[in-house]
């Protein structure tokens, strides 16, 4: 007699909508798009599950650069600010990420 194989149910997750969210972030910057990315795909509401960085650049504690979610204007400004300050610059920022996996 033969046996049936049985039925596979496939079940599928949708994160919840975050009111606000921007997604496909690019800038025209070769090294800030890069960076945004591998960071967060273009999100501005992209979350580290593990480290609770969060935003366009995964900012690290979530929620340091001030920006609301829909301040595409705010986080960019934030991230040109932290990669300066830190980096020199996108190109510094840049070369960082590639050697270290992070920035």
């Amino acid at each position: 007699e033969l046996v049936s194989a049985p039925e596979v149910v496939v079940a599928t997750y949708t994160p919840p909508v975050q009111t606000g969210c921007q997604t496909g972030i690019t800038t025209g910057n070769f090294y800030e798009d890069f960076i945004i990315a591998h960071e967060s795909g273009g999100s501005t509401c992209a979350r580290n599950p593990s480290s609770g960085a969060c935003n366009l650049f995964q900012e690290l504690p979530c929620g340091k650069s001030g920006c609301s979610l829909s301040d595409v204007a705010c986080e960019l400004a934030w991230g040109a600010s932290y990669a300066s300050s830190r980096y020199g610059g996108w190109a510094g920022a840049y070369s960082a990420w590639i050697a270290q996996g992070w920035w």
